[in-house]
């Protein structure tokens, strides 16, 4: 039967991974719970499990949070934080190293939520656009490919014209975007990928 959660302080969401759980408290903050052996309750450390809940650290103020297989992902004031197991590119940061607190991953104060699955995360941003990152053994990315992406690529439409801004990491040769059409029925989502000289000639490019 169902056992309250240890502690004080009321809920306004809650999330169940893989061995963990998160939970939004009313103030903003956030804690999780359970197995943390890759850092998945994002307090700061590797210990094995903690079995009452526990500060997220950095005291951000979240309104999402996805608690995903061994990794959580949440969002706070419009970014997008991940952390824990990172051995397919889940927290989204460009490695493959196991992160103990929220990494800021992308966003410019416009990521509405944040989703978590076994070894995946993806993003939604104010314009209901989506993107993913992590494992994709099975196409869960929705990039058209099956390989594991460590890092999402965010595209913004700026002003509703024709150019565009993207953030790009040092040494990419090429970018899969996300373009949204609009047609006469519900919008479509395709995938577009050009090589860098394209892509620079195409778009404006913002780097980090």
């Amino acid at each position: 039967m169902p056992t309250a959660v240890n502690g004080s302080g009321a809920y306004t969401a809650i999330s169940a991974g893989g061995g963990h759980t998160c939970g939004i408290l009313t103030g903003g903050g956030a804690t999780c719970w359970g197995a943390n052996s890759n850092g998945a309750l994002g307090s700061g450390s590797f210990s094995s499990s903690l079995p009452t809940p526990t500060a997220v650290a950095g005291g951000l103020n979240w309104s999402s949070i996805a608690a995903g297989g061994s990794h959580t992902c949440g969002v706070a004031s419009g970014n997008m934080y991940c952390w824990g197991l990172n051995s397919n590119g889940q927290v989204g940061d460009s490695t493959l190293t196991a992160r103990r607190t929220p990494v800021l991953i992308g966003g410019d104060g416009d990521v509405l939520k944040a989703a978590a699955g076994g070894s995946h995360s993806c993003g939604i941003g104010a314009n209901n656009e989506a993107a993913c990152w992590g494992a994709n053994q099975y196409g869960q990315i929705g990039d058209g490919t099956v390989t594991d992406r460590t890092r999402p690529i965010f595209l913004t439409l700026l002003g509703g014209g024709s150019t565009n801004s993207v953030t790009l990491q040092p040494g990419m040769t090429s970018v899969a975007l996300w373009l949204k059409g609009v047609s006469a029925g519900p919008a479509t989502l395709t995938v577009t990928t050009l090589n860098f000289a394209t892509f620079q000639a195409a778009l404006t490019v913002r780097t980090p």
